[in-house]
């Protein structure tokens, strides 16, 4: 069996992992981590670099810190389980769809904010994007109050690291 998890940030890769590690997998599974780096950043995080160069390498930074952490957490837990890590580029929904279907996965495994309303028609979704179009099984996980909680901490750890440079 072929999963792929897409992990766009630490909360949700947090719950995406706990989700990973506490189901019951066929032995021969693999696991593919996947992060897309979106082309067109939300203005606020573009702000917060000094150039556009400075956000993608921030970016790519992150993306394989969060996708390492995910990677690291699944083999912890899965010793003889395959776990690769990917970062990518580009659109998330199709950059996952595509990377789903090259692979040929069996199971997509992503995060939903649960955008509701005029939030959702200004930013969309890449869950609902990914479920209306993939062709494999796709499980959508909601953070639990657990990760909501964490996700509350690193945010107000991250605010008071951004002051302090």
């Amino acid at each position: 069996m072929k999963v792929l998890l897409a992990i766009a940030d630490q909360e949700f890769g947090a719950a995406i992992t706990k989700f990973a590690c506490q189901h019951k997998w066929p032995e021969d599974t693999e696991f593919r981590v996947l992060h897309i780096i979106e082309w067109t950043p939300p203005e606020r995080e573009l702000t917060a670099s000094q150039t556009l160069a400075q956000y993608l390498e921030d970016r790519h930074h992150y993306a394989c810190k969060v996708s390492s952490e995910a990677a690291a957490e699944l083999k912890k837990a899965m010793p003889k389980a395959s776990v690769e890590e990917i970062v990518m580029e580009g659109s998330p929904v199709q950059r996952i769809i595509a990377s789903a279907s090259a692979w040929k996965a069996d199971m997509i495994v992503l995060g939903s904010h649960g955008r509701k309303g005029i939030s959702l028609f200004i930013l969309g979704s890449v869950s609902l994007g990914v479920v209306s179009n993939a062709s494999c099984s796709v499980v959508v996980i909601r953070k639990d109050d657990e990760t909501e909680q964490q996700s509350n901490a690193d945010k107000l750890l991250r605010e008071k690291a951004q002051a302090t440079c």
